[in-house]
Formats: C-alpha cells, structure tokens, sequence
C-alpha cells in the first residue's frame, strides 16, 4: 500500500521490531522484520545494533548489526528472485552437497568468519556437528555413489 501511496518511492525501514522482549538481540530481530520487509515490498534496510535500546553501540555492535541486516537483505532478496542472490544460494547446496570446504567459504556472505569456526576444529571432511553420522557422507557410503555422479 505504502508503495501505492508513493509513487514507488524507494521504501526504507529501521527495523521493523517483531517483538520487544529481546534486548540485547534486537538486531536479530530486526533482521527477522526486515527479511519480512523486504519480501513486503522494502527497498532498504537500516542496521540495528545488539546494544539498540540499551547503550550507545560500539564497533562490535556495528559489525556484528551490519552482519544481520546483510543477512536479512539477502532473504529478501531471495523471495524477489534476484538473479545473483539465487544463484549463490545454488554455489552454496552444491558445495555442500559435495563436502566442498573452499567453494562453500567462497559462497559465504562472511567467508573469513565461517572459516575461522571451521577450522577450530582441524581440517575434517564433515562438519564436526555430525561428524561420522553426516547425512551426505551416509548416502555416499550406503548408495556406494562416486563423488562426480552426486555433482549436477
């Protein structure tokens, strides 16, 4: 309706907050409003610090909001079906599929970070969340299928 209203201005929002009762998470949520947001309509999303409603942000609080609403902009940029976006969402299941370390870190919206949590772990060829019981890694085994053939 707003869009109606304006012309097609571009739409930007701070937030919207979907609830009040996460302080110190109120980048996250957000996030969540604005991901709604742009699926809604919004053009432009601000970030939100984790300290919003609490203390003055500090660099951390900037990073770390900045960091969300990128994620958030990148939902709503899926359900717009923005060319780029879908086809690093695709980059990513594949590399995925494949156990593919480097090309999921090149997928990455935070590359560097999802390394750094990766590697605390040494170099493995799952996640170490599952481990031996890795859903792919299982099929691979049980199906006896070649790594090239689970490739599209």
């Amino acid at each position: 309706m707003i869009k109606e209203l304006t012309d097609g201005a571009p739409l930007y929002l701070l937030g919207p907050l979907v609830t009040d009762v996460a302080p110190g998470y109120d980048h996250v949520v957000a996030a969540i409003g604005g991901a709604l947001a742009c699926m809604h309509g919004a053009d432009f999303l601000c970030m939100v610090s984790p300290s919003e409603h609490l203390a003055l942000p500090d660099v951390r609080d900037i990073v770390e909001g900045t960091r969300v609403a990128r994620i958030a902009a990148h939902v709503g940029s899926l359900s717009r079906a923005a060319g780029s976006t879908r086809n690093r969402e695709i980059r990513m299941a594949e590399a995925r599929r494949s156990l593919d370390w480097e090309k999921q870190f090149e997928a990455a919206l935070f590359p560097e970070e999802a390394r750094r949590i990766h590697e605390r772990d040494g170099e493995i060829e799952t996640c170490s969340m599952c481990g031996d019981l890795c859903a792919i890694k299982t099929v691979r085994e049980i199906l006896r299928v070649p790594e090239e053939r689970m490739d599209p």
